[in-house]
């Protein structure tokens, strides 16, 4: 007879599992070497938990920074956005007047009553527009 698990011939000190044979000090190996894989799958169970624990807390601070970048980059496109109206308003206002044409000749050239009201709106827009630069450079003077 021999040993199932070593192959070597069985002279003594084995058992008989289910017609089967086997050396007792090859059965004491297999279960001691069980015991440390045992050891080793309960030791990574706890790292797994505590893998799986900690790739959620990840997961979760990841859409909290993704939800603020969301934001973030839509105010920037806000800002941005706003600066582009006030640098075309200030472009488009900037020394319009209005003038009158008669079949394709100047009749007269004159400010609007209005013209006033623009140019107040025009410089307070600039101003606007300077506090916006000043911001972006990381200064700010508290002048408006």
């Amino acid at each position: 007879m021999k040993c199932e698990i070593c192959g070597k011939e069985i002279l003594r000190d084995s058992q008989c599992i289910n017609y089967k044979y086997y050396h007792n000090d090859c059965i004491e190996n297999l279960q001691q070497e069980n015991k440390k894989l045992n050891g080793t799958i309960q030791t990574y169970d706890i790292l797994l938990k505590a893998n799986v624990e900690e790739n959620k807390q990840l997961k979760e601070k990841l859409d909290c920074d993704l939800q603020w970048a969301f934001k973030y980059e839509k105010q920037v496109d806000n800002w941005n956005k706003l600066k582009e109206y006030l640098i075309n308003d200030i472009n488009d206002r900037n020394g319009t007047k209005i003038v009158e044409f008669e079949e394709g000749n100047r009749v007269s050239e004159t400010i609007s009553p209005i013209y006033t009201l623009m140019e107040d709106k025009s410089k307070t827009m600039r101003e606007v527009l300077r506090k916006m630069q000043e911001l972006e450079q990381g200064s700010d003077s508290n002048e408006i």
